[in-house]
């Protein structure tokens, strides 16, 4: 047996007791939840191995190592075995709320839901998977289905700090703002390393004008995670606030790659190159923009921007029009005009221009 003095001294004594009884069930069972407790696997594995060679159709060890396989990510085998306990009327909510989670894990979203949410009613759902719901109602964009289940779990008393976060970032994405921030500062209270509430407050500091106060959460939610492209794009924008257009320049290039299909995140590295006046770069940031989507107004705007300070007046003007046929209160396709007619023309113009395109209405069009 491994009995590493790295592993924690309890899960170390049970081995060494183990080494003594090596025929104890039991015990076996208890190192395995131990094992299984600090994300030590292979030893978890090797005992529900054991245990299973001598009762391979023992319900509850089955459970035991469909949870394990589910940890060390073996999702097909681990989705076969849980579906066979529902089929034997096992632990049926325990395995429905695990199924929920390969579902959610395996990004299938719909599947998900339709498991999890027959639950949501019961005061006995585990709030584990409340926030499995909440999170695949957020991906699959039914945020108001995902604000009522949750105002309906505070109601009950269900709600941890991870609810709250998670739901802190759906009520921001449906302009809850008063939402957003009270659920994300109990989340923070509740737990400080608490993710979505992070980013929710970063978010609202930004659409505050307050970028010191949005990069301060910001930063520290990417401690927590350096993936989430929308971070990257929300502390792009807060550079750009502060006028540090290369810090901007860095971050938004890092949000276009996390978030590669976003046309928010693309027409704000526009503007970003706009600024430091790589034109060519901006106009290829705006025309990937409008190869995804040339139903977008803003794209049109910015990407007619550059083309009338490149001197292309007959192609912006096309585009001019275009974004105003999206959108009648488009900026930036005034701003666009503003440069045909001369209005704008400098360098400090260029830049308030830049700054008003990034406005309130701006900044909702990228976040949301």
């Amino acid at each position: 047996m491994n009995t590493n003095i790295s592993l924690p001294q309890e899960l170390v004594q049970l081995l060494d007791y183990l080494n003594t009884d090596l025929e104890n069930v039991p015990l076996r069972l208890s190192i395995f939840d131990l094992a299984l407790r600090y994300r030590q696997y292979s030893i978890a594995s090797e005992q529900i191995d054991y245990v299973l060679q001598s009762e391979p159709d023992n319900l509850d060890w089955r459970f035991r190592h469909a949870v394990l396989l589910l940890e060390q990510r073996e999702f097909a085998t681990a989705k076969h075995i849980f579906n066979s306990l529902v089929d034997d009327n096992f632990q049926v909510e325990e395995a429905t709320y695990f199924l929920g989670r390969i579902a959610h894990d395996t990004a299938q979203f719909h599947d998900a839901i339709h498991l999890l949410m027959p639950l949501s009613e019961r005061e006995s759902l585990p709030v584990e998977a409340l926030i499995i719901l909440l999170r695949s109602l957020h991906q699959i964009g039914q945020l108001e289905k995902a604000m009522a289940l949750f105002n309906y779990k505070i109601a009950q008393g269900c709600a941890n700090a991870a609810a709250y976060s998670v739901s802190s970032i759906i009520a921001f994405d449906v302009h809850a703002y008063d939402n957003a921030k009270l659920w994300a500062n109990i989340a923070i209270e509740k737990n400080a390393q608490s993710y979505e509430a992070l980013v929710t407050l970063g978010l609202l500091g930004l659409f505050a004008k307050e970028p010191q106060r949005a990069l301060h959460y910001l930063k520290t939610a990417q401690r927590l995670n350096q993936h989430d492209g929308r971070v990257w794009l929300a502390m792009g924008v807060a550079a750009l606030f502060e006028h540090n257009v290369q810090r901007g320049l860095e971050c938004l290039q890092k949000a276009t790659t996390f978030l590669p299909f976003h046309l928010g995140a693309w027409n704000a590295l526009g503007w970003c190159h706009f600024v430091l006046r790589d034109l060519e770069s901006a106009k290829e940031s705006f025309q990937y923009a409008l190869e995804m989507d040339r139903n977008f107004g803003e794209s049109h705007g910015g990407y007619a921007v550059v083309l009338a300070t490149q001197g292309e007046l007959d192609l912006a003007q096309k585009h001019i029009q275009l974004a105003q046929k999206l959108d009648p209160n488009n900026l930036s396709a005034r701003y666009a005009q503003a440069v045909l007619t001369g209005e704008i023309h400098d360098e400090k113009k260029f830049s308030f221009l830049v700054q008003k395109a990034l406005g309130d209405r701006g900044l909702s069009r990228i976040f949301h």
